[in-house]
């Protein structure tokens, strides 16, 4: 028997056994709830100072974001001007190919054996400039026959 009041005893002191006399004994005991000491809440100027920071902090983002959108405006316009300079400069070269086509199509008139022979004239002329007096030795043949096959 002595073995069977050992086991008993052993019994009391596990932990099922103690929170059941834990329960018998807090139940005539209100429970009162205790903030632990590490958690602090903060005082009223210390959390308005924190509003004060984060309204600093967004004011100072809100003046940010308007200067970025001033910039990119000021980007902005300057790309629109160089963009219509650019047109003009582009409608000005098509009204002159226009002009120059003109001028082609007036020059379709002159006989085509003329104008091969001022080409002529003129590469013949801007080899002496280039050449110098060489021009007496070079093989090429300027004339206006083809040969015959």
């Amino acid at each position: 028997m002595p073995e069977k009041q050992k086991k008993s005893e052993s019994l009391a002191h596990t932990p099922i056994a103690e929170s059941s006399k834990a329960r018998e004994d807090t139940a005539a005991v209100p429970l009162i709830f205790h903030t632990p000491p590490a958690v602090v809440l903060p005082s009223m100027q210390t959390f308005g100072q924190g509003l004060d920071f984060f309204a600093s902090h967004i004011t100072m983002m809100t003046e940010g974001m308007k200067y970025q959108a001033r910039h990119l405006e000021q980007e902005t316009a300057t790309k629109i001007l160089q963009l219509e300079k650019a047109l003009q400069e582009v409608a000005q070269l098509k009204e002159q190919s226009y002009k120059v086509i003109e001028l082609k199509h007036g020059i379709q008139n002159i006989p085509l054996s003329s104008i091969e022979k001022e080409k002529k004239a003129q590469f013949k002329a801007a080899l002496k400039l280039m050449a110098g007096r060489r021009l007496e030795r070079c093989p090429l043949n300027w004339t206006d026959e083809t040969p015959s096959a």
